[in-house]
């Protein structure tokens, strides 16, 4: 008998089959190909079987937290990453590029009516169609330049926590309970951390551009989708807001857009 945790156990008995030593978990032997029914003669295979069927969607992922938890370790290191730029930069907040401190001109432009970099003087010096806008309301409510760096924390905190439920629900599986929990908890967190890495989700931020708000749309249309084909659930109201605001926040964001109608009709018409 092999314990995993408090209260999980897996049985390993001989398959009257095979003869090999296989995992038993519901009466029946399918690492070895059959599926011959086995009832232990002793009185543990009641509780066995009740502990397994009350520790079935535990058993899938141990750590339930997993989203929130990923989401405080890159909290953490964005934290720190700021802080380490203010020390740098003597208290000023510094961006990676120049073409935030554009998009907060143009801002400003468009809270006296008009669009450009110029008053009086309409041009289209911007990347994106709404980020602007978003900025203007930051110029609203007072941030100043630090309105970027906040719509970019935001926008990626969302898109953290969305990789934090897709990881949850469609990467992990029970193929890597046999880690062991200490195992699992430090595995999967850094799986998670280095696909953060890999989306440059703490970079991202200090540009102060629109990259993190593209960044959390294209995360969105991923995790609607695989709602969509995985468990049958019904179109959710955000992947659409996503898919149509794609090329609002990019230009390149039509491409996503286009194929992501292009798949709604293919499974619309097939």
């Amino acid at each position: 008998m092999v314990t995993l945790g408090c209260n999980y156990v897996i049985w390993r008995l001989p398959c009257r089959a095979c003869h090999s030593k296989t995992e038993f978990w519901s009466g029946s032997f399918e690492s070895c190909g059959t599926s011959r029914n086995y009832q232990p003669t002793n009185s543990a295979a009641p509780i066995l079987d009740f502990q397994l069927r009350q520790n079935t969607s535990a058993m899938r992922f141990s750590l339930k937290q997993y989203p929130v938890t990923l989401l405080a370790l890159w909290s953490a290191g964005a934290i720190i990453l700021i802080l380490w730029s203010l020390l740098l930069c003597d208290g000023h907040l510094i961006y990676t590029l120049d073409d935030p401190y554009i998009h907060l001109r143009v801002a400003q432009i468009i809270l006296l009516g008009g669009y450009g970099v110029n008053i009086g003087e309409f041009s289209s010096p911007s990347s994106s169609i709404i980020y602007p806008y978003l900025l203007a309301v930051t110029e609203l409510a007072g941030f100043g330049t630090w309105g970027p760096l906040v719509v970019n924390m935001l926008a990626m905190a969302f898109a953290v926590y969305a990789v934090g439920h897709i990881m949850q629900d469609y990467v992990f599986t029970n193929n890597i309970n046999d880690r062991g929990f200490a195992g699992l908890k430090l595995y999967s967190l850094g799986l998670g951390l280095l696909v953060c890495f890999t989306m440059n989700a703490w970079g991202l931020v200090m540009t102060g551009m629109e990259h993190s708000l593209h960044v959390l749309a294209v995360v969105l249309v991923i995790y609607g989708f695989l709602k969509i084909l995985y468990a049958g659930s019904e179109i959710p109201a955000w992947l659409i807001v996503a898919i149509v605001f794609l090329p609002f926040i990019r230009f390149e964001g039509i491409a996503m857009s286009l194929f992501s109608v292009a798949a709604f009709g293919i499974a619309i018409f097939s």
